[in-house]
């Protein structure tokens, strides 16, 4: 996890089907909504600049698929618990009534404690991004034998054993894409569990903490 000192903090707010983004620029908050799925979080990582410290909360499953993003994507990140979140709104005097408000706080945590970026183990990750990539070469490979089925398709005298086995090849690898997702998505389940408890055996904000924000 890179540890340069950020040059942004982006509040996330999870719920199962949307992310709520905040962040401040030249004085004022900025705001972006996406799409809780992994292709469009992906995508949308990968269009922003470096530097970008992004702070979000415990939510259990809802913040799977954003932690393992940000993770592949060696991207520097904090995973902070309902407590933390709770005491900081109390200390600042914040009462949020919208998902942007709760992402403007989460952002507003970043700036103000600094937090220490999350982890995940080593050796694990690095199977994970293994796994990883190694679904995206199958998707690519599964796109281009159908690619030339629909292409053969329009050839009346089109071999039935070339076409049969392209089926074949199909075949296999909607197989192997189905057993690589199950497979990343347990993985990526058991990682975000490590992440959970090594950060929910810190308390919520306390005394010193209090001080620094007053």
């Amino acid at each position: 996890m890179p540890m340069t000192k950020p040059t942004h903090y982006y509040g996330v707010d999870v719920s199962k089907d949307q992310l709520h983004i905040a962040w401040q620029q030249d004085q004022h908050w900025c705001t972006h909504q996406l799409d809780n799925q992994t292709p469009t979080i992906t995508a949308w990582l990968e269009s922003q600049p470096a530097g970008v410290h992004y702070v979000l909360e415990h939510t259990g499953t809802y913040a799977h698929r954003l932690v393992c993003a940000l993770a592949l994507a060696n991207r520097c990140f904090s995973l902070i618990t309902p407590q933390q979140s709770k005491g900081f709104a109390q200390v600042v005097k914040t009462i949020t009534k919208t998902d942007a408000q709760d992402a403007q706080r989460l952002a507003l945590y970043g700036q103000r404690m600094q937090p220490l970026p999350s982890t995940l183990t080593g050796e694990e990750l690095h199977q994970l991004r293994q796994c990883h990539k190694h679904l995206a070469d199958l998707r690519v490979q599964q796109q281009a034998v159908a690619n030339r089925l629909h292409a053969l398709s329009y050839d009346p005298r089109a071999s039935a054993r070339v076409v049969e086995s392209l089926h074949d090849s199909l075949a296999h690898y909607q197989t192997q894409i189905a057993l690589f997702e199950d497979e990343l998505d347990q993985m990526g389940q058991q990682q975000l569990a490590h992440v959970a408890q090594t950060m929910q055996r810190v308390s919520g904000i306390g005394p010193v903490a209090s001080q620094v924000l007053a």
